[in-house]
């Protein structure tokens, strides 16, 4: 392309797909599962941190379900609510995952957990991991 006799390099537009950051809520498809896991297309919160995510492909993550744990019941000790999402919804720390969300086309809507949630998250996976 010309422009009033200059050359003008106009450069290739490539789609750079995004990584997921701690505390965002992506969307994934976590077949093949076995047992009690979680399943299927559903939300999960990031709590791994984004260069890790960028670098290995993969993320650390907590599936989420819609359906709140029995009152008094272990789970439900363990699931943390998440305000800002279309229907009620519950991380389940219990159920953490290693996702390689390239490979599983991992999507990203714009939701984020809260601070206080993604604290919550962390001290339960600390409790779970025998660390507190």
């Amino acid at each position: 392309m010309k422009t009033q006799g200059k050359s003008v390099v106009i450069p290739a537009i490539s789609k750079i797909a995004q990584s997921p950051a701690e505390g965002e809520i992506w969307w994934i498809n976590l077949d093949p599962t076995k047992g009690h896991e979680q399943n299927g297309w559903r939300p999960i919160v990031v709590v791994s941190p984004g260069n890790f995510n960028d670098a290995a492909g993969r993320l650390i993550a907590v599936p989420c379900t819609t359906k709140a744990a029995p009152p008094g019941t272990h789970r439900a000790q363990l699931q943390v609510q998440l305000a800002g999402m279309p229907e009620p919804t519950y991380a389940m720390p219990d159920q953490v995952r290693v996702l390689n969300w390239k490979e599983r086309k991992a999507q990203f809507r714009g939701q984020r957990a809260t601070s206080a949630e993604l604290d919550a998250i962390r001290e339960r996976l600390k409790v779970l991991q025998g660390i507190q």
